[in-house]
């Protein structure tokens, strides 16, 4: 059955022959829509000019193609061109629809279920429970409805959590700012969470908005909604720069502080739209960014406990430094590269299956843990990462400088482990090429 689905999914992107000038919408089978004019159409692939340049797909990687007419109305052409035709529905990308109908459950239960008779004045428990059972059930009927004719994708689904993360986290700078105040106007929390309850429908639906507006792929919405906690961390990294040892000593600091960083975490997605929509990210490549992250912090704890500083600045400068940088790199790494699907899950268990070998040898050599013992962990971890990654993109000379021309130099850095088997060192290699 799957062979014969997928054998009428080719089938038809074969029977979409589109002309040349014609404006196309196109769903890879990772998921990323592409909207252009067609350039070139052969039986091999297809070249479109979007706002991103001319970009080519292959047709086997095309899941769907509609052509659109001069009216901006899809028209779908049939899979046989006879009396018989067979309609897929390609236009919905809904793979990341059930994930919004759970979270939208979720929600009902974890607010709206209890929320909503708290600010209506009712205790009775049986009440209550009866309320989260209703919202719980509830959550999925308004979702399905909402979500019935929407394209959703994994990237959209995480623009609609960001959204509503804002909305709702927006009464923390309402309630700072009026400060003392704010005991007076709501003592008991009922306009705080009716607040709450308003806010965060209408942070999905902006956030849906943002996304259609903006025209995202997969991977740029999912890198772009990730900014938000990428401006919250790096605001307290920020104000922990400027305070270092001491602490606000004013209330008026601390209301300046607390909208400093919801307006960080607020304003990080429009700022880093600028940068992610300069070219196209799949799926695999955001993963690929923001797991990036995560090792640079697992660096920086490496790197943190070996100097067992108790300054606030150096400390932050270190996490800052490695997890910033880290990300960066790996943003860099991908520049001229796409991974595919589930890439970046294999990068991370390769990263993990060097640290394990790492720690089996250790183990076996009966090795005492110590700061050297830190080092060749993470040598292991980069290692690890560094290499599956260059094997899975299968792409040589990854950390090298850009533009390789005759009369040039490139040059190469990576992390090795040097020295005797019973001693082992950390270190990097280090190589250039002469064109």
């Amino acid at each position: 059955m799957k062979f014969l689905t997928k054998l009428l999914m080719l089938s038809f992107v074969l029977c979409q022959n589109p002309s040349v000038g014609q404006k196309i919408r196109i769903i890879t089978l990772d998921g990323n829509t592409l909207k252009g004019d067609v350039n070139l159409v052969n039986d091999v692939e297809i070249v479109i000019s979007t706002d991103l340049g001319d970009i080519k797909v292959g047709r086997e990687k095309i899941k769907s193609l509609e052509i659109i007419s001069i009216n901006d109305k899809p028209t779908r052409k049939p899979l046989v061109q006879n009396e018989v035709s067979v309609e897929l529905d390609p236009s919905l990308n809904q793979e990341a629809r059930w994930r919004t109908i759970y979270s939208a459950m979720l929600l009902g239960n974890g607010l709206y279920g209890w929320a909503v008779p708290y600010v209506f004045g009712v205790s009775d428990e049986e009440t209550v429970i009866a309320s989260q059972l209703l919202m719980f059930g509830g959550g999925f009927y308004t979702s399905y409805a909402y979500t019935q004719n929407m394209d959703l994708p994994y990237g959209r689904w995480q623009f609609q959590n960001s959204g509503a993360a804002l909305g709702a986290l927006s009464i923390i700078p309402l309630a700072v700012t009026f400060g003392e105040s704010w005991q007076d106007i709501d003592p008991n929390g009922k306009v705080a969470l009716t607040y709450m309850m308003l806010m965060t429908p209408y942070g999905v639906i902006k956030a849906d908005e943002l996304y259609n507006k903006w025209e995202l792929t997969n991977g740029q919405a999912s890198l772009i909604s990730q900014a938000s906690g990428w401006g919250f961390l790096n605001s307290l990294g920020v104000l922990a720069l400027v305070y270092g040892e001491e602490h606000p000593g004013s209330i008026i600091s601390v209301k300046l502080n607390t909208l400093a960083v919801y307006g960080a975490a607020l304003g990080a997605p429009f700022i880093s739209k600028n940068h992610f929509t300069q070219r196209s990210y799949t799926e695999s490549d955001a993963s690929f960014i923001l797991s990036a992250f995560g090792l640079g912090y697992l660096n920086a704890v490496g790197i943190a406990s070996i100097l067992r500083s108790d300054k606030i600045r150096m400390n932050t400068i270190l996490f800052m430094g490695f997890t910033n940088g880290f990300g960066y790199l790996a943003d860099k790494m991908i520049t001229d590269i796409d991974l595919d699907r589930g890439s970046a899950r294999i990068i991370a268990l390769g990263s993990g299956a060097a640290f394990l070998i790492r720690g089996g040898i250790g183990i076996a050599l009966d090795e005492e843990f110590n700061d050297t013992s830190i080092l060749l962990n993470l040598a292991a971890l980069n290692a690890g990462w560094y290499f599956t990654f260059k094997r899975v993109s299968k792409k040589d000379d990854l950390l090298t400088n850009i533009g390789k021309s005759k009369n040039s130099i490139s040059f190469s850095l990576a992390p090795s482990i040097t020295g005797s088997f019973d001693r082992p060192s950390p270190g990097f290699s280090f190589m250039m090429n002469f064109y």
